[in-house]
């Protein structure tokens, strides 16, 4: 499909070259993009010193500041398909990593279903 689409364009594509044709993300105190960006641009602190925190700062391992992100206990399990066995026991960077590759591939324009069989 790819190398049909680069045929049709014209372009002048390598196998090296890399798209970057959607994003998507989640980060301290912001849920999406468009939250990273406005706490960006408005220089919005987003991590916090570990004393702030009650953490003992010379404990091993421990940074000296950290970012906290909300609800990681949330996921619809239904809409990708896993059971929620499976992911009460899965590690939450698994989860947020399905849910920012489908908003990656929704930013790009690509509509899924299209390519589900």
């Amino acid at each position: 499909y790819f190398r049909a689409m680069v045929e049709l364009s014209g372009c002048n594509c390598s196998e090296d070259d890399v798209v970057i044709s959607g994003i998507g993300g989640r980060f301290p105190l912001s849920e999406n993009m468009a939250e990273l960006e406005y706490h960006l641009f408005n220089k919005t602190p987003m991590v916090k010193n570990v004393e702030d925190l009650n953490w003992n700062r010379d404990d091993l391992g421990v940074p000296d500041c950290i970012g906290r992100m909300k609800d990681l206990n949330k996921f619809d399990t239904s809409y990708f398909g896993i059971s929620p066995i499976m992911t009460k026991h899965m590690d939450p960077m698994t989860r947020i990593t399905l849910e920012t590759t489908f908003e990656a591939i929704v930013d790009s324009g690509k509509i899924l279903f299209l390519y589900l069989k």
